[in-house]
């Protein structure tokens, strides 16, 4: 009998904003108060959480609590992706978001990835300044073992099939590591949404969509045949509805230059 090895592709982390602001430079230390009497990271419209019950707490899994769970799952490794930082796309200021992306990074590396090593890191990048994320998709593959990084799904005043990101992919397709769209909790016009379970239906479905399809018809896709991207948090249901819709346009494209 064949023994089959197992791993959780869709791990999180819950990390605690005070946690990660300990990683930032000494600049933002300085004005800790300040910094995080409101949060690092915006987030905008339903807060899902906010009319749960009691037994939604927000738990943060230690790193003993993910070696437990790699044990009793009889999972060879788990892929872990943020959870409030995954909101990275939201920050408008490049500068910030390039040291919010650093500080996240380090602290994954330094709170878990270096003490087991079946924990593999997916990084958040920010694309708000697109040199700044090649090479710090460069540093954590090189310095941390990370396996990819992070494309927002949401938030970015760009599409992710714009010109603008494809050296971030090509970086990507010559580290041989993945990137992945990954689903968040609200969307940039989350406020449009009348009651919270409306919210969840599509937060996660609509900016996959549009990820997906722009991604498609940019063509870098074609253009980097190795390049790999995956599509989380949204199940797949929508995938084989877009390509129906897709493949008859496609076929009338012409191949990339």
């Amino acid at each position: 009998m064949n023994a089959w090895k197992m791993f959780d592709a869709d791990g999180h982390v819950r990390e605690v904003e005070s946690d990660v602001f300990e990683y930032l430079p000494e600049s933002y230390r300085k004005r800790r108060e300040a910094l995080l009497y409101f949060p690092l990271l915006p987030h905008h419209g339903w807060h899902r959480q906010a009319l749960g019950s009691p037994k939604d707490s927000f738990l943060v899994p230690t790193l003993e609590d993910w070696r437990s769970a790699l044990e009793s799952g009889n999972l060879e490794a788990a892929v872990l992706y943020p959870t409030r930082f995954m909101h990275i796309g939201q920050v408008g200021i490049a500068e910030f978001a390039v040291d919010l992306s650093r500080a996240y990074n380090d602290y994954l590396y330094d709170r878990f990835l270096r003490h087991e090593p079946r924990l593999k890191g997916m990084a958040l990048l920010p694309l708000q300044d697109v040199k700044a994320a090649v090479a710090e998709i460069q540093r954590v593959v090189k310095d941390y073992g990370m396996v990819g990084g992070i494309l927002p799904a949401d938030g970015l005043p760009r599409p992710l099939g714009h010109p603008e990101f494809h050296p971030l992919y090509e970086e990507a397709h010559r580290l041989g590591c993945m990137l992945a769209v990954h689903s968040q909790n609200s969307l940039r016009n989350n406020d449009i949404f009348m009651w919270k379970d409306e919210a969840a239906t599509l937060a996660h479905v609509w900016p996959q969509m549009r990820q997906f399809t722009n991604l498609m018809f940019s063509g870098v896709l074609a253009r980097l045949p190795n390049l790999r991207i995956a599509f989380l948090e949204a199940g797949c249901g929508w995938a084989p509805y877009l390509i129906s819709k897709m493949e008859p346009r496609m076929k009338e494209m012409e191949p990339p230059s």
